[in-house]
């Protein structure tokens, strides 16, 4: 516990989440990917695209040792301004993304050329907005720790998965070096839109 917060640790999974918090909730607009994001890394979103995009380039990597298949679909959830999906397609892949902001849907339609839409997971229907009912790969690139119910989320992205397509995602890990050389500051320094915190020994189960 913190002044502000309050974690659990599911009994029956094992997972760690955010039960309670006064702080208040985060707008993904454009101020979270600009003044947020520089207050944070000292440069916005846009301005560390190609550093991101860099990052992007080793998953989709990693991705394609797995599946070899040509023309692989892969939506990205909480695409922001695509750097994932520009990676992807780079590599060879069929990319498209969603995410609730809608600046970052316009630069990515606009300025990147790629099918994208403003809508909120799990809420969207693929079929209605990109003619298709299932993907090779679904990605969340720290996404997933900002769904307050996971239940909903990774019962859709089975159901818009193909059999034995990939689901890949990124997170904040609490069981690595920060969190495990000071668990109270790890924490306390953690996001309050953070609602749960992923550790690679509990997250088959």
């Amino acid at each position: 516990r913190t002044l502000t917060k309050t974690y659990r640790r599911c009994q029956s999974c094992g997972l760690v989440y955010l039960s309670w918090t006064v702080e208040a909730e985060k707008n993904y607009e454009k101020a979270y990917f600009f003044e947020d994001y520089k207050k944070q890394y000292g440069k916005t979103y846009q301005e560390d695209f190609d550093s991101i995009k860099e990052n992007c380039l080793k998953r989709v990597d990693v991705i394609n040792s797995l599946k070899r298949e040509r023309d692989v679909l892969v939506l990205d959830i909480g695409c922001a301004y695509g750097p994932f999906l520009s990676a992807a397609s780079d590599k060879g892949l069929n990319p498209f993304g969603t995410d609730i902001s809608e600046d970052a849907v316009d630069f990515v339609k606009k300025e990147l050329h790629f099918p994208a839409t403003c809508a909120a997971f799990p809420n969207i229907d693929t079929e209605k907005e990109f003619g298709i009912t299932k993907f090779d790969i679904v990605t969340m690139w720290y996404v997933i720790e900002h769904f307050k119910d996971l239940d909903s989320v990774l019962k859709k992205v089975k159901k818009i998965i193909k059999n034995n397509g990939i689901f890949a995602f990124s997170t904040p890990c609490g069981e690595g070096i920060s969190a495990k050389s000071d668990k109270n500051n790890f924490y306390h320094t953690s996001p309050s839109d953070h609602y749960s915190v992923w550790e690679p020994s509990k997250a088959a189960k």
